[in-house]
């Protein structure tokens, strides 16, 4: 599956509930490393579990597995970074494409180009609210990536001292 298949099927799923796309609500459509295709998800909806099975026929590959990540200890966590910080604490092997329903902001972008995984689309804007995937993980970043914040809360920066 291509990045723009992935990303494709990402924004699919985002509509699946009200028809419509929510940015609230991002899709991650990863593939990792040994192949596993899983979706990282930002809400729960239950139209989403029936969107799923479409998806797979509609693009010809089985979803492994779907993560939700809208608890409080998620802090609002983009779904790529979601699927980021899974690879970091060892549930699943380094993605290598990641689909996302929307265009990817600028920090993400900046984390995912820093660790050499191709994402789509790219949107380049800065969002009011973030978390670095190496927080959500418990770990800290070493190098540039610890450059950018760890945290992003109403704009204002959080960063790692």
């Amino acid at each position: 599956m291509n990045l723009e298949d992935l990303a494709s099927a990402a924004s699919d799923l985002n509509k699946s509930h009200s028809g419509k796309k929510d940015s609230r609500n991002t899709q991650a459509m990863v593939v990792t490393s040994d192949g596993l295709a899983l979706v990282f998800t930002q809400r729960e909806y239950k139209a989403f579990d029936d969107s799923i099975e479409s998806a797979e026929v509609t693009y010809g590959v089985p979803i492994d597995e779907r993560v939700i990540g809208d608890t409080k200890d998620d802090e609002g966590i983009h779904a790529e970074m979601l699927a980021v910080s899974w690879w970091l604490q060892g549930e699943i092997e380094k993605p290598v494409r990641i689909g996302v329903s929307q265009g990817i902001c600028a920090r993400c972008q900046a984390v995912l180009d820093l660790l050499d995984i191709k994402g789509e689309p790219a949107g380049g804007q800065t969002t009011r609210n973030w978390v670095h995937p190496y927080r959500h993980a418990g770990m800290t970043p070493k190098g540039k990536l610890k450059a950018i914040p760890q945290k992003v809360t109403r704009g204002k920066e959080y960063g790692w001292n």
